[in-house]
């Protein structure tokens, strides 16, 4: 008889990036949701993130892709956030969904109702400054700090924005990511010599 690996106090993460154009289902959440039941049954925990786009969760096309049209309405069903997406999951646990909140000046990081975590920002026409990031102290530890770090910089890199990271965290996060470096912002050089 083959023995069961024990998996006792592994855990496991999926992020889903993918940003629909509308706010219906994803194709890889649904590969994420196999994935979920196929751990879970070998007794992994498991937590899972999703970057969702301010304006995609509340129905509002992204400027270049038509601006001002929005999606069909939805129906919303009893205890779903109106985010676009249930924040609910089997067997009751909750995923972390990053939107960005442009009337606050934020990315922020929820867990289903719950405010788990923000990175404020200062938007211009040239670029996104990111002045204060914060995660709540139950959050710590759970990538949300980093899903709010990747899910601003893509959006600033979608709009053709450069990125200036006042705030050190957002800066400690964009060192750690060199492939990002063209989008960080350096105020142009006054030398004449």
């Amino acid at each position: 008889m083959i023995e069961k690996p024990d998996f006792t106090g592994l855990r496991a993460t999926y992020i889903n990036c993918t940003l629909n154009r509308s706010p219906d289902r994803s194709h890889s959440q649904g590969v994420i949701d196999r994935s979920v039941a196929i751990m879970e049954a070998n007794g992994v925990g498991v937590d899972q993130i999703r970057a969702v786009d301010h304006d995609i969760a509340t129905g509002l096309r992204q400027p270049a892709h038509g601006l001002g049209r929005r999606f069909p309405p939805r129906q919303r069903q009893p205890g779903v956030p109106l985010t676009g997406r249930d924040s609910r999951l089997r067997g009751g646990r909750h995923m972390i969904v990053v939107t960005d909140n442009r009337s606050a000046n934020r990315f922020e990081a929820r867990d289903g109702e719950t405010l788990a975590g923000f990175a404020q920002y200062a938007r211009t026409s040239e670029l996104l400054a990111f002045v204060h990031t914060e995660v709540d102290p139950a959050f710590e530890g759970r990538g949300v700090g980093s899903s709010l770090a990747r899910e601003g910089i893509a959006s600033a890199q979608a709009e053709g924005l450069r990125v200036l990271a006042v705030c050190p965290f957002i800066a400690g996060w964009l060192a750690r990511h060199p492939e990002l470096a063209h989008l960080e912002y350096r105020a142009p050089s006054k030398v004449t010599d």
